[in-house]
């Protein structure tokens, strides 16, 4: 026994302290369910009568329960006639306290809040409960072993943990009352497509997703614009676990980007993956100093999550990934994270299903963006829990190692083989006769007349008196 133990033990006990409560918060919740009964459900839910410290405010809540639980009313009157037929009236001070209890509080509004401080108190009564007990056998620990006693007692404040869990404050709010706040509409970093919350991006591999993302950059860190909408000025973190360095730099010269517009492009080159990652970055958003919002781009998933397990439930894997980093956008106001993924070679038409994984990747995101191929056209999807636009699809054009946008996605178009595309530019252009057709592109005439008919089945050209003209629609 060291020296501050024994003296502990031998010294004379100081006056004891009372046990946590709150008489006030125990008469409200008293006073709100002889007022209200219709908020039993809310008080029941968190306490029974031994959360009580005052004896007698345990006998009137059970008092309360038994007439409740079968229906009957439980007023002042009825409460004190239940405890008066147990001879307990003398045990409450009588119908005066009763009376006093009910006009202790002005309405039984607040009662669930009255009802989280009086089990609140109780969880730290009982630990003092706990907490005595392990100091008597510590003291006298009859042949016990200190490993023995250790693991008692983590078995009984894990389940005082668990129990005192089992209450914790409830986060909803009345439909009504939802309707009544005064909530921002989400913020868009780049709108419409990129919002705050999570974003997946997936595209094929070398289509070229991380190049869209470091123009994106480069638009939310100045301020300015992509695909024709204004970003708005933005933090940005850019972790390129794919690309090193070098390659980076590479990339970032054919795009002939001028340096200042790079200027506070923070880039990270490794960093931890799941929940490890997930810390770091939740410390990285805390040091800012800006007050602005936050692009976190993550290039690529493969690289920031954890390998799937070979025996593990797939779509639980996908989901919990995703997230870990939703759940930090939730504790960020104004932070979107877009995260790098691929897509799968398989066709879908469901757009959603070429990204490579189960649905529980895109089941915890906010937004996607789905980039795909079609010979040289590519089509942007874009959708998610914040897309509000009725067109999802829109057409991409690659030039000059940077993206720009040509309005909204035409399949007909895009299906066009090139000499098709050639004779639709040339109709564009004034052209009108198959001779005017065969001589711009070489074509024999059998074939011109031929592909015309084939173009005029798909509704992209009708003949008329002098030739042929394009479909306008």
């Amino acid at each position: 026994m060291t020296g501050a133990v024994r003296r502990l033990a031998t010294a004379q006990a100081p006056e004891r302290l009372a046990p946590p409560h709150s008489q006030e918060a125990e008469q409200s919740v008293l006073g709100a369910l002889l007022l209200d009964n219709s908020v039993w459900p809310v008080v029941a839910e968190l306490l029974t009568s031994d959360a009580f410290f005052q004896f007698e405010h345990g006998l009137i809540f059970e008092a309360i329960s038994q007439l409740v639980t079968k229906g009957q009313p439980a007023d002042v009157i009825t409460v004190f006639e239940n405890l008066k037929s147990r001879n307990l009236d003398d045990d409450v001070a009588g119908l005066q306290y009763l009376n006093s209890l009910a006009q202790s509080v002005p309405s039984a509004a607040n009662v669930r809040r009255y009802a989280e401080i009086v089990r609140e108190r109780q969880v730290l009564r009982r630990l003092i409960g706990v907490g005595e007990d392990v100091s008597r056998v510590a003291f006298d620990p009859s042949g016990r072993s200190a490993s023995d006693i250790l693991a008692d007692v983590m078995t009984k404040v894990s389940s005082l943990a668990e129990w005192a869990a089992e209450a914790e404050p409830s986060l909803g709010i009345d439909a009504a009352d939802l309707m009544n706040l005064d909530i921002p509409a989400p913020a868009y970093i780049c709108p419409p497509f990129i919002a705050e919350g999570l974003t997946v991006i997936a595209a094929a591999p070398k289509v070229g997703k991380t190049t869209l993302m470091r123009q994106v950059a480069e638009a939310v860190n100045c301020g300015t614009s992509v695909f024709g909408q204004q970003c708005q000025h933005a933090d940005v973190l850019f972790l390129s676990l794919e690309e090193s360095r070098p390659l980076f730099k590479s990339k970032l010269k054919l795009m002939d980007i001028p340096e200042d517009n790079l200027r506070g492009i923070w880039l990270e080159f490794t960093w931890p993956q799941a929940a490890k990652g997930v810390a770091k970055l939740r410390t990285w958003l805390k040091k800012r100093s800006s007050g602005r919002p936050t692009l976190v781009v993550i290039d690529s998933l493969a690289r920031f999550r954890l390998p799937p397990s070979a025996k593990g439930n797939a779509f639980a894997e996908d989901y919990n990934a995703m997230m870990l980093l939703a759940d930090l956008c939730k504790e960020f106001t104004g932070l979107a994270i877009c995260v790098l993924h691929h897509t799968t070679k398989a066709f879908h038409d469901d757009p959603i299903a070429t990204i490579s994984g189960t649905h529980g990747l895109t089941a915890a995101v906010d937004s996607y963006l789905i980039v795909t191929r079609r010979g040289n056209a590519f089509k942007l999807h874009a959708g998610g829990r914040l897309w509000t636009l009725e067109n999802q699809d829109f057409a991409l054009v690659r030039a000059n190692h940077r993206w720009s946008m040509d309005g909204e996605w035409d399949e007909g178009a895009a299906s066009l083989t090139p000499k098709q595309r050639a004779v639709i530019e040339l109709l564009q252009g004034g052209a009108k006769t198959n001779t005017t057709l065969c001589d711009a592109t070489g074509q024999e005439m059998a074939a011109m007349s031929h592909m015309l008919g084939a173009m005029q089945g798909k509704g992209l050209v009708q003949r008329i008196a002098n030739g042929w003209e394009i479909v306008r629609k």
